[in-house]
């Protein structure tokens, strides 16, 4: 258990490139989950009222609303509800945080710290999990949520715990190309098309890192990816 009710970890493969710096912490019955490069700016927010969301900070915001492309436009990416009453024993997940191999760059960012390591194969994803769980101390997952590996549980104020659960799943042709296509849709390299970077894209910056956030009609997937290699090498 994180002394700082903190749990820090990040995705590597054997030739050492990595993912960003992910940070999850709690605050009494509420949950944040941000990378360390972005975290201030951009995050998701998970609170004891069942109300969740992700999006950009209100800070943040304000700075945008002069922007004619923000008029009106809500800060939120998206935000849904959760059950706030859990039995004894079960649990909920909130969402996936999901990178894949073929998105670990070399870059830096900053000092490691007590970042914990996920290493991914060749040919695979890292899958985080976040749940909030009504589980005992000594109760373990591997019953309740198959191929989930436990990395951490947070505790809350109330009881309830906040789980960080790993594990590997195949990384598909499909799931290349629906990062491939958001991110060209994004950063298109057409000098006609909007786009959110000044100037050109730089091929040689591994370090610009694209969070994707995905939904369907049963789940949530926040995707890490590198826009270097969907560019330029995917």
């Amino acid at each position: 258990m994180a002394k700082d009710n903190a749990f820090r970890f990040a995705v590597r493969n054997d030739i050492g490139q990595h993912s960003q710096q992910w940070r999850i912490w709690t605050r009494n019955n509420d949950c944040y989950i941000g990378s360390r490069a972005t975290a201030q700016s951009y995050k998701a927010s998970l609170h004891e009222s069942g109300q969740c969301q992700v999006g950009l900070s209100s800070e943040i915001r304000d700075t945008l609303v002069e922007n004619p492309e923000w008029k009106e436009k809500s800060r939120l990416y998206d935000q849904w509800r959760v059950n706030i009453d859990l039995t004894p024993g079960s649990s909920i997940k909130y969402f996936e945080l999901v990178i894949p191999h073929s998105q670990l760059d070399n870059f830096r960012f900053g000092k490691a710290g007590n970042v914990s390591w996920i290493t991914c194969p060749k040919g695979k994803a890292v899958s985080v999990g976040i749940f909030k769980a009504n589980i005992q101390d000594d109760q373990t997952t591997e019953s309740t949520q198959e191929q989930f590996l436990e990395l951490c549980r947070l505790p809350l104020s109330n009881g309830y715990s906040i789980l960080v659960l790993s594990r590997i799943v195949p990384e598909t042709t499909e799931h290349k190309q629906f990062i491939s296509n958001v991110v060209k849709d994004i950063f298109p390299l057409n000098k006609n098309s909007k786009t959110y970077i000044n100037g050109p894209v730089d091929p040689k910056r591994p370090s610009i890192r694209v969070m994707i956030w995905h939904k369907n009609s049963e789940e949530r997937y926040w995707i890490e990816a590198s826009l270097r290699k969907t560019l330029f090498e995917l």
